[in-house]
């Protein structure tokens, strides 16, 4: 429904249409589709990797989705209608605004899939729970999303936006990390609030940024090639984030495992009976899981932090027409899943 409203409302008197063979971006399309795939089951067999012995099977997928990512390029830059437009990226805003856009994005989204899972483990909650800790994201993100599309098109450099958004998201996630375990399900509401107006002032100020030295004709193009990518960073990020968490647990148990045998022996001096010995095992594994959690969450702030200051990098945005239907839907579209 965004597309067509965009259609119809664009300004299309200074623009030419051709007709093209639907032949060589259907290929395309396949081999991205395929190449997708091949990379997904690469990360879904590298997740069993303690598991399973399937090396070889690994190795196999990773050079085919090599090879179709090779035989994309070649056949998408040959096409008179190609799937990608390459020539977006001659835009230093749209390859940076891409790629810290989508770093982000990850941060976000692994966050989310290691909060709802670790504090049902950890913390005890239940889904719902959880869930209701997660319903200010979403209630708060689309009031502010619209006031800072409308801060935009008042002048507002997007950037300063895109850098506070930045910094709300990694106070919040200190601020979670901060938290002595167990925490109160009350305690854990208030970052929440403050996350939802970060998401909010997210999406659109990276929109903007991304598709402003873009040409008018090939803007619907950039915000489309935004969202796929994008929607292939959300299931990158479940992958990423758990491989982020195996590490920090291996780190914390290491450490919390470590040869200090006074204390060992000390601390295990009431665990003397054998019944009591698993009580042990699974009390230091609550330990080291909450203490991973908020390493977790650590990191996390520092990433977001890090693009904070990141995001200067890119050009200055050039002021946004007023009221310009056209580009209010570009940005909204680029808010959408």
């Amino acid at each position: 429904m965004a597309g067509s409203l965009w259609a119809l409302l664009a300004d299309w008197e200074d623009e030419t249409h051709h007709l093209h063979s639907l032949t060589q971006p259907l290929i395309s399309f396949v081999l991205f589709f395929g190449m997708t795939l091949a990379l997904q089951q690469f990360f879904n067999i590298g997740l069993l990797s303690d598991l399973v012995d399937r090396y070889q099977e690994l190795w196999q997928y990773a050079c085919l989705t090599g090879l179709l990512g090779w035989l994309l390029w070649v056949i998408n830059t040959s096409s008179l209608s190609p799937l990608i437009r390459w020539s977006l990226f001659r835009h230093t805003n749209y390859g940076i605004g891409m790629l810290f856009l989508n770093i982000g994005f990850i941060g976000l989204q692994g966050a989310t899939v290691q909060y709802i899972i670790r504090f049902q483990l950890i913390e005890g909650f239940t889904p719902w729970h959880v869930g209701l800790l997660y319903l200010p994201v979403f209630v708060f993100s689309k009031p502010f999303s619209l006031i800072g599309q409308r801060l935009l098109h008042g002048g507002l450099d997007p950037r300063i936006l895109a850098s506070l958004s930045f910094a709300i998201v990694a106070t919040c996630f200190y601020w979670i990390a901060e938290y002595n375990r167990p925490a109160t399900w009350e305690s854990l509401l208030w970052p929440q609030l403050w996350l939802g107006m970060a998401m909010g002032l997210f999406f659109v100020p990276m929109t903007a940024i991304s598709i402003a030295y873009i040409p008018k004709q090939d803007q619907m193009h950039a915000v489309d090639l935004l969202n796929s990518v994008r929607n292939l960073c959300a299931g990158l990020a479940i992958t990423f984030s758990d491989i982020a968490w195996d590490w920090l647990f291996a780190h914390e148990q290491n450490r919390g495992t470590s040869p200090d045998t006074t204390t060992i022996q000390e601390y295990a001096t009431s665990f003397q009976e054998p019944s009591l010995h698993y009580a042990l095992h699974e009390h230091l594994l609550l330990n080291i899981a909450r203490l991973t959690f908020n390493d977790l969450f650590y990191a996390l702030s520092i990433l977001f932090a890090t693009l904070a200051c990141l995001i200067w990098l890119t050009q200055h945005t050039p002021k946004i027409a007023g009221k310009r239907s056209d580009v209010a839907i570009l940005e909204n579209l680029g808010e959408e899943p």
